[in-house]
């Protein structure tokens, strides 16, 4: 259904939705004053330095990661138009209630 928001843990999933989309895995280190070893997970689809503290990432250390901070992809495969959309965030798997657009 257009619009409608999904959320999935799957790695195939996730990397196909991703590349269909010309997508790539980055992480943003040092967020909110977080400690060094903390990162967050995102797709990247601007293909632009922000800052040194964004980084690309290959798929396996997008998913340890992912897997290791209990991440979900939440994401919408259409808009409520009808178009491909590129909305998605990788959020805790108990964030994703906040993380859904309705």
């Amino acid at each position: 259904m257009p619009g409608e928001t999904k959320t999935t843990t799957d790695h195939q999933e996730i990397r196909q939705w991703v590349q269909d989309r010309g997508g790539r895995p980055v992480r943003v280190r040092n967020t909110f004053g977080s400690t060094s070893d903390t990162c967050v997970l995102q797709i990247d689809f601007l293909f632009e330095k922000y800052n040194d503290d964004v980084e690309e990432i290959g798929w396996e250390e997008f998913f340890t990661l992912f897997d290791r901070e209990h991440m979900v992809m939440v994401y919408q495969t259409e808009t409520e138009g009808g178009r491909e959309s590129r909305f998605a965030r990788i959020v805790r798997q108990d964030s994703v209630a906040q993380a859904v657009i309705e």
